[in-house]
């Protein structure tokens, strides 16, 4: 088949979603699949040596509701869209974030294929974010009446389109992770730190991992914590862990490279992730289960949907920060608890595996197309 793959976000930068679609990309080239990536260009001077991706209008950061920073595209100009369906043929195009402006709603009209869908994001649980999502009401109708499949990474991520479509037609497929990349070592590591990666930011809920850290740290004392990743909170973090009296015991990394967070999730005994809203999934959750890492997750709807099971163990409100402490020495010291996690999390981890989910979208694409 020719498989075209709609990504609105700007793939020279790190993310959930075109990592995702690179990983797709290449599992479904391995299976004799004719790819191609449509993505807004950059608005940096990188440029990609692949001809797999092809560039529709241009990319501009803009803010989010939820003080985040995207690139998404901001302009398509609908003769380029034209030539390039008619160019390339595709038997289907796939659409990820068919909500994010404004290439697919541009494309949607034009397209003479089948096309699916997939929903990452999972709409906050603010007022301000339900008074948006309700003043879009008609902008997402309009886009999902194009839609000849749907599906979600989980079923957080079903809770706003759910409005507008069957849920019962809607598949989940959920995030994946590239299991060689991240399996955990044959040969024993010391771990020993408490790890953090991703944006500091509010709603990544940080600051209560400080504050229970620091409650932690009172009884014991040679604990580390890492916070790797940047935004527009690091300051007041560092800031706050100078307050608490544990500048000493925390490193902050600043953003740090794929490989580096193989590595640091590799080396760490507990993986933190306190997010309190706006996660529909949690892929660096599976990406820590599947490094032998322990993890702990804001009790949000999304990384519920991760950790399940005994693995719920690990879910815990960020706001309660005696508790949250508890749960980090809990995690940290119990080997009975934490034997009986990593066995769950190895055998839970493989139903993320991209094989599997490509085999899912593939099921999906032939049924669209006989």
């Amino acid at each position: 088949m020719k498989i075209g793959i709609v990504c609105p976000y700007n793939l020279s930068l790190p993310g959930g979603v075109q990592q995702h679609v690179f990983e797709q990309a290449q599992e479904l080239k391995k299976r004799g699949h004719t790819v191609k990536i449509i993505t807004p260009k950059p608005r940096t001077a990188l440029v990609f040596d692949d001809k797999d991706i092809l560039f529709l209008g241009r990319s501009r950061r803009i803010k989010t509701p939820q003080r985040t920073s995207v690139d998404v595209s901001v302009s398509v100009d609908a003769d380029a869209i034209d030539e390039l369906l008619a160019k390339h043929k595709f038997d289907v195009i796939h659409i990820h974030e068919p909500l994010v402006p404004i290439l697919a709603r541009q494309m949607l009209p034009r397209i003479t294929v089948p096309i699916i869908g997939t929903f990452h994001a999972a709409i906050p649980e603010t007022v301000v974010a339900r008074s948006i999502a309700g003043g879009i009401a008609p902008f997402v109708k309009s886009v999902v009446k194009h839609l000849h499949a749907v599906t979600a990474v989980s079923s957080a991520a079903t809770s706003y389109v759910g409005k507008y479509v069957d849920t019962d037609n809607v598949v989940i497929v959920p995030n994946g992770v590239d299991l060689q990349t991240y399996k955990k070592p044959t040969h024993d590591i010391k771990r020993s730190n408490i790890l953090y990666v991703g944006r500091l930011e509010k709603r990544k809920g940080v600051e209560y991992l400080l504050q229970a850290f620091a409650v932690f740290h009172k009884k014991f004392p040679d604990g580390r914590l890492q916070i790797a990743g940047d935004g527009p909170d690091r300051i007041k973090l560092e800031n706050l862990a100078v307050e608490l009296g544990i500048s000493e015991a925390v490193d902050f990394l600043g953003y740090i490279s794929e490989q580096q967070k193989v590595a640091l999730l590799h080396s760490c005994r507990v993986y933190a992730s306190p997010a309190l809203y706006g996660e529909s999934f949690g892929i660096v959750l599976i990406e820590a289960m599947a490094t032998g890492a322990v993890a702990i997750g804001g009790n949000n709807s999304g990384y519920a949907t991760v950790l399940t099971d005994i693995g719920a163990v690990g879910l815990v409100n960020p706001l309660d920060v005696d508790i949250f402490a508890s749960r980090l020495e809990l995690m940290m010291y119990n080997e009975p608890l934490r034997a009986q996690w990593s066995k769950w999390a190895a055998k839970s981890v493989k139903q993320y595996s991209y094989k599997k989910i490509v085999d899912s979208y593939e099921k999906i694409y032939k049924s669209l197309v006989s």
